[in-house]
C-alpha cells in the first residue's frame, strides 16, 4: 500500500470521528440536569407564626359627638348633638395565639387623647347663656381579638371595654346672670368594637390599622350638666414582638 493511500485512510477516518464525538457530547449535555434558578428578592418567606406577647405605640385622630343636658334652679335644655374631633396617642401591650387558619389574642392600649367640640345654651329666667364643651383628655381599652392567618396578613375584629376622661366645661362669660368658668373632668367607663389589619414585616416587626366605635355614655359632670359622648377612632401603630412564648 502506497503511503499516500494510508494518509487518505486516517484523514477519512478521523473526519468521521469529529461528528460523532460532537454528537455524543450534544447528548450528554442535554441529559445534564438544568442549574437551579438564581435566588429573586421577591422570593417569598416562609410564614411565621404570631404566637407571643408584643408592645407598641399608637397615633391617630378621632371624631364624633357629644352633647349637654344643662340645669340650673330648675330650669335650662339640651345642645343637642354637635361634632367633637381631634388626635390621640399612646402605648399598647397585648398577646396572640395562633390557632391554625385563626388568629385568637387580647390587647390593651392608653391613649392620651385631644378630641374635643363645644355648643351653646341659653338658661332663661336670667341665667343667660354659657358656650358647654366636651373634650376626652385620655382613652383606653382592653379588647378581644380575633382573625384569619393570612401568613404576613392578620386581618381581624375587636371589642371590649373602654374607658377614659371626659371633661365638661362651661363658659359663662360676663355679660349674663351667671359668670366665670366650670370645668370638671369624669372618668368614663363604656365599651368599643371595630375592625383592623396587622401586617408582619419581619419576625419581630409589625404594623397595623384599625377603626374603633367608642361609646362613653352620659354622665353628670359639674354636677347641673349631663354630659354623653361617643367617638369614632381611627390610628395607626407598630408592635414589637417579645419572643417571650
Amino acid at each position: 500500500m502506497k503511503f499516500s493511500t494510508i494518509l487518505v485512510a486516517i484523514a477519512s477516518v478521523a473526519a468521521l470521528a469529529v461528528p460523532a464525538h460532537a454528537a455524543d457530547i450534544a447528548v450528554k449535555r442535554a441529559r445534564a440536569p438544568a442549574p437551579p434558578p438564581a435566588p429573586s428578592i421577591f422570593a417569598p418567606m416562609p410564614i411565621s407564626m404570631w404566637n407571643g406577647l408584643y408592645v407598641g405605640v399608637n397615633g391617630g385622630g378621632g371624631w364624633g359627638s357629644s352633647n349637654h343636658t344643662a340645669t340650673i334652679n330648675g330650669l335650662g335644655g339640651s345642645t343637642g348633638d354637635f361634632n367633637v374631633g381631634g388626635g390621640l396617642i399612646g402605648i399598647t401591650a397585648g398577646v396572640n395565639q395562633n390557632m391554625g387558619t385563626w388568629i385568637w389574642g387580647v390587647e390593651a392600649d392608653i391613649d392620651g387623647a385631644d378630641i374635643q367640640g363645644s355648643s351653646n345654651i341659653f338658661f332663661p329666667g336670667g341665667l343667660g347663656g354659657a358656650t358647654l364643651t366636651s373634650k376626652l383628655e385620655s382613652l383606653g381599652t382592653v379588647r378581644a381579638r380575633a382573625g384569619l392567618n393570612e401568613g404576613f396578613w392578620y386581618p381581624y375584629v375587636t371589642g371590649g371595654l373602654a374607658f377614659g376622661s371626659v371633661r365638661g366645661t362651661a363658659n359663662f362669660g360676663t355679660n349674663v346672670g351667671l359668670a366665670g368658668t366650670l370645668s370638671d373632668a369624669q372618668m368614663r367607663w363604656g365599651w368599643t368594637i371595630g375592625a383592623g389589619v396587622e401586617y408582619q414585616l419581619n419576625p419581630v416587626w409589625t404594623l397595623k390599622a384599625e377603626y374603633l366605635y367608642v361609646d362613653l355614655g352620659n354622665q353628670n359632670n359639674m354636677l347641673f350638666d349631663q354630659v354623653n359622648f361617643t367617638t369614632n377612632i381611627f390610628r395607626v401603630g407598630a408592635n414589637y414582638k417579645l419572643n417571650l412564648m
